[in-house]
Formats: structure tokens, sequence, C-alpha cells
């Protein structure tokens, strides 16, 4: 899937976020995103982090995974905000986005890896870095071995 079909297929989850709240100005109200941030994502003109996902996930009362990926229902099968039951934390957010990612790359989407490849050297958290390079450390010397 390219990118621009991640984006096209965004915004039409989006519609039914904006059917469930009346509007674009509620949303981003309910949601606390500008007006203009969840303009763009319902028009396809881009797509949010995680963070802002979550945050639109909970105002409409959608489920997250569905919204991310388009993968389940909308509704939600765990009655407590996306926030609360889904991730738990930032670092939370972060491995539901980086499995997200992984299964997209899994399908053969090659717009997936290079937004994994982005999302990990951006964010990853100190302690994976230094996990994949002592990791790749030492797989090299086992192969020079």
């Amino acid at each position: 899937m390219s990118r621009a079909d991640y984006k096209r297929d965004f915004a039409e989850r989006m519609k039914e976020l904006v059917r469930r709240t009346g509007s674009i100005a509620e949303l981003a109200r309910l949601s606390g995103i500008s007006h203009s941030g969840v303009a763009n994502y319902f028009h396809g003109e881009s797509v949010p982090k995680v963070n802002l996902a979550i945050a639109l996930a909970d105002a409409a009362a959608v489920d997250f995974v569905w919204l991310a990926t388009g993968e389940g229902v909308p509704d939600k099968l765990h009655p407590a905000p996306a926030s609360e039951c889904i991730v738990e934390s930032q670092a939370d957010a972060f491995w539901a986005s980086v499995l997200a990612l992984l299964d997209a790359c899994e399908r053969g989407d090659a717009v997936a890896l290079k937004s994994l490849s982005r999302l990990l050297r951006q964010n990853a958290p100190q302690e994976f870095l230094d996990y994949v390079s002592a990791y790749s450390e030492s797989a090299d010397q086992e192969v020079s071995s």
C-alpha cells in the first residue's frame, strides 16, 4: 500500500468519526486537536501521529486499531478509552505502532517499512537502540569467527 493509499483509506475512516461526533469542529473540540489538523486528516492530506490518533479514537468512541489500520470493526470492543486500555503509556503507544507497522510489512506494504524505519530512528527508546547495537555487534562477531 502506498502512502497516498494509506492517507485515502485513513480519510475514509475519518468520515465515520465525523459522522459519530457531528462535525469536524466537534471532533476537533472533543479530541483537543486543531480544526485544521482534523480537517487535514479528514481530507486525506496527512495522517496523525499515534498519540493524536488515540485522541481521535477516544473522542469518537471508536476502536483505535480500526482507526489506525482499518482492521476489525469501528465499534469499541472494550468500554474504556483507547488511551487507557490500548496504550497505558507513551512507550506502549510506540510499541503498538511498531507492531502495527510490522504487520503491514508482513503483508508486503513497502510504505510501512519506510514508516517503521523512520519511527524507530526518531522514537525508539534508548534501551531498545542499545539492545539492537549490542545484538548487531555480537552477530558481527559470530559471522567473523
